[in-house]
């Protein structure tokens, strides 16, 4: 598994400007053959050669690698004479900010070659390499749900309305690595202080939780009659630093190095990987934790692998499991059961005991469940199944490319089986999939017909009532995409189930909010059931809420004091 490395290469005042393309360019065959050549890269080995290259504001970016595998990037821009270099070639420097070393196949030829063949080069030579390619096209613009609305977590807890933010949107990215079960594999150990704990709970934990995130089925598993889940007095699988006020301000180098110390040193029959997840704390103090981890590591029996909290920091760890275990348990293993399936995003045990004995009435078998339970064991038995079902989910999206990258076996994500027309639809495409259609659709009518009276009792008595949802106008994604809701097409459940739904907008402009209403009107069969109210301020906001005749308010925060 190769690691990412980026380079970047600063801009300074070394030689007279020349604007900038109008727009961000991305180039063909000739801008790559020639910016390869610039390089040296052009007779390296073929995993190290050059695959796109694109110009972006005031520098060039540079791709290398094997296609579909990760690479080398590098940025390429005018020298700044203050800052250090990895080489420089002319007027241009290369610094190297990679964690990994420079594999020797491109160091060599990049030292040795860039600095001669770049020597009289100046920015127009490079913006020139693009002009004169024909195939050069515009970099397309990229609306990513982030580009809408909330660009990063300062804007998340601190923007000018994040008064409003009911679904924890910075929240749960920060939690990916919390979302899984790794227990099964690794030993976590965290390096934080305890508020952080209590945001960012862990199911082998007894902290209660600051926010509901909907992987930890603690509570819903006491709704379910399932007993409480227990917490073992020798459980191991989990380390924590405790990080106090004083060793905030003063420094305490010596917490990491205890925790590490009692890790470490604890018997490992079942080889367990070590994750050291280092939080936001430590790294905005300055805390050299890297190389402390690294020291560990050198000493350790077993991998100690080292994590932040940005959601990519998981990628290659997860690559490794997802992608590179799954390969091998493919190439060897045995015909796979045709009425069998995985079921990827499902937790196991209770809460998905329903659609197991659906899917059991409809002759098709689980094989193994995987995420938010990830162990070894259940990757190599997902070759064992016919077919693969994910759940719709945003936060699991890099996952599911591990899985579903180079495979043999099939995968679909129907919508998630909320309500009894989600359940149809979700079983209907497993049994086509499967072709199985028949047998599908007669385990589905039975299920309907011992539900039914049930659920349409319960129906009629939410008629009556009404829920309200708070959302951002930037973010009304959530009223019509239920992977970035954990799977719940909200507005259409609740409309199943009976529910009026009042949806308060904060909204800049009044256009923003028209908008909004377009986007929940045709998600329901019946928009007259919907009532929709714009706010611009925090007193507005809590002055629609008081007004409300929703007895219901939806909240990813626990003991939210704004309802």
């Amino acid at each position: 598994m190769r690691s990412f490395l980026t380079f970047s290469v600063l801009m300074g005042s070394s030689m007279p400007k020349r604007q900038s393309l109008s727009s961000r360019r991305y180039g063909g065959e000739v801008a790559r053959s020639r910016v390869e050549y610039l390089l040296g890269l052009e007779d390296a080995p073929e995993e190290w050669r050059v695959r796109f290259v694109a110009w972006y504001d005031d520098h060039l970016l540079v791709v290398l690698g094997r296609k579909g595998a990760l690479g080398l990037v590098l940025a390429v821009a005018e020298v700044t004479p203050e800052q250090p270099y990895w080489v420089c070639a002319g007027h241009f420097a290369i610094i190297h900010k990679g964690s990994g070393r420079v594999p020797e196949p491109v160091a060599r030829r990049v030292q040795e070659r860039a600095p001669i063949r770049m020597a009289s080069l100046g920015v127009e030579d490079l913006v020139r390499i693009f002009e004169e390619d024909p195939d050069a096209k515009p970099l397309p613009e990229v609306q990513t749900k982030e580009k809408q609305g909330l660009s990063d977590l300062l804007t998340c807890w601190a923007g000018q309305a994040a008064y409003a933010d009911f679904f924890a949107v910075g929240e749960m990215p920060r939690e990916q690595l919390n979302s899984l079960d790794l227990t099964g594999s690794f030993r976590l150990v965290q390096h934080c202080e305890m508020e952080c704990m209590m945001a960012t709970p862990h199911a082998v934990t007894g902290l209660m939780s600051t926010v509901e995130y909907p992987w930890d089925h603690r509570v819903r598993l006491l709704d379910l009659g399932a007993e409480a889940p227990e917490v073992k007095p020798d459980l191991d699988e989990m380390a924590t630093t405790e990080l106090s006020e004083k060793d905030i301000i003063f420094g305490n180098p010596r917490r990491l190095r205890e925790v590490l110390d009692h890790v470490v040193s604890m018997p490992n029959p079942a080889e367990k990987i070590i994750l050291f997840s280092n939080t936001c704390l430590p790294a905005v103090t300055g805390e050299d934790v890297e190389s402390v981890v690294r020291q560990y590591a050198r000493k350790s029996k077993v991998p100690i692998v080292y994590l932040t909290v940005t959601p990519k920091s998981m990628f290659n760890v997860m690559r490794g499991l997802f992608y590179t275990r799954r390969r091998e348990a493919e190439e060897n293993s045995p015909p796979p059961d045709p009425r069998s399936v995985n079921l990827v995003g499902f937790p196991d045990g209770v809460v998905s005991k329903e659609l197991r004995e659906l899917l059991a009435e409809a002759g098709i078998r689980v094989n193994t469940h995987l995420i938010p339970e990830v162990s070894v064991e259940r990757i190599e038995k997902l070759p064992h199944a016919a077919l693969s079902v994910l759940y719709p989910n945003s936060l699991w999206t890099n996952h599911y490319a591990h899985l579903m990258e180079d495979t043999k076996i099939r995968y679909i994500m129907p919508p998630a089986p909320y309500g009894f027309e989600g359940t149809r639809q979700w079983l209907l495409a497993i049994g086509e999939a499967l072709g199985i259609n028949s047998d599908a659709e007669l385990a589905f009518e039975k299920a309907f017909r011992r539900y039914q009276e049930a659920w349409e009792d319960a129906r009629s008595q939410a008629l009556g009532h009404r829920v309200a949802l708070v959302v951002r106008a930037d973010e009304s994604f959530h009223l019509s995409d239920p992977s970035t809701t954990w799977g719940v097409p909200l507005l259409k459940f609740f409309e199943e189930a009976g529910f009026g739904v009042e949806i308060l907008v904060y909204a800049s402009e009044k256009s923003k909010l028209q908008k909004v209403s377009k986007v929940a009107a045709s998600e329901v069969k019946d928009p007259t059931r919907l009532v929709i109210r714009g706010f611009n301020s925090f007193e507005t906001m809590r002055k629609a809420l008081r007004e409300s005749q929703a007895e219901a308010v939806l909240s990813y925060y626990t003991f939210d004091w704004r309802v």
